[in-house]
């Protein structure tokens, strides 16, 4: 079962977050350092926001340590692994190839549906660096939210789309790298249970599933019409 440690959980609802997933101890020195360029450089809002690592079960008490030292909230989580690679092939390239390592632990960055003690996620990858202020786009968004608040048709995800020219030449899919989410554990349960049927031609499971999960009634009572994106290169 998902859950903060006990020194990381949030005491009350808050309206957003900045998360990231930390899948294994390689990646908690990354997590530093976004975090540091955060405070550095993301300007007096972005630096007060919560911030949570997504944690698995492969990262240390150490790195969780570590984690939560450079103000990361923890919140643990059951591996989901990647339907859409072979269990075989995953398990043989998982600890040889950091690319295919992360495309099996992809599918677990679906847990910021799940984050409901959050209004909204600001959801950035692990391997990012933040260079530059990100107040105006934090006030956009709180704006957004405020305006949406009795409003069900509100904006689901808000993501970039790239186009996957290796897989299909004519296909785009959202890029997960940097995603605004609105979390909901009803959403959460259906894009889970129903993963599978949402194709599976990327090996990226997080890209593929957010990109065909629009289809779930679920996704759609909370505002499918408002999804927004924007093409990128």
């Amino acid at each position: 079962m998902a859950a903060f440690t006990t020194t990381s959980a949030p005491q009350t609802l808050t309206h957003m977050a900045i998360v990231t997933l930390v899948s294994t101890d390689d990646s908690v020195l990354s997590a530093r350092v976004l975090a540091a360029s955060i405070d550095a450089v993301g300007g007096s809002e972005a630096s007060t926001l919560d911030r949570v690592a997504i944690v698995t079960g492969a990262v240390s008490l150490g790195g969780v340590h570590a984690l939560e030292q450079a103000r990361w909230r923890v919140y643990q989580v059951p591996f989901i692994p990647n339907p859409f690679m072979q269990s075989n092939e995953a398990h043989a390239l998982a600890h040889t190839r950091i690319t295919r390592r992360r495309q099996w632990e992809s599918a677990c960055k679906l847990y910021v549906f799940d984050m409901a003690m959050y209004q909204q996620v600001l959801f950035i990858d692990v391997d990012s660096m933040v260079t530059g202020n990100l107040d105006h786009f934090l006030t956009t968004l709180e704006q957004q939210r405020q305006a949406e608040v009795n409003d069900t048709r509100g904006t689901v995800l808000a993501a970039a789309m790239h186009r996957k020219p290796r897989l299909d030449t004519n296909r785009w899919l959202f890029d997960t790298s940097v995603m605004v989410v609105r979390p909901s554990r009803a959403l959460f349960r259906d894009i889970t249970e129903h993963m599978m049927e949402f194709g599976g031609r990327s090996v990226n499971a997080d890209e593929e599933v957010v990109h065909h999960g629009r289809s779930l009634a679920s996704w759609r009572a909370l505002g499918l019409g408002s999804l927004t994106h924007s093409h990128g290169k």
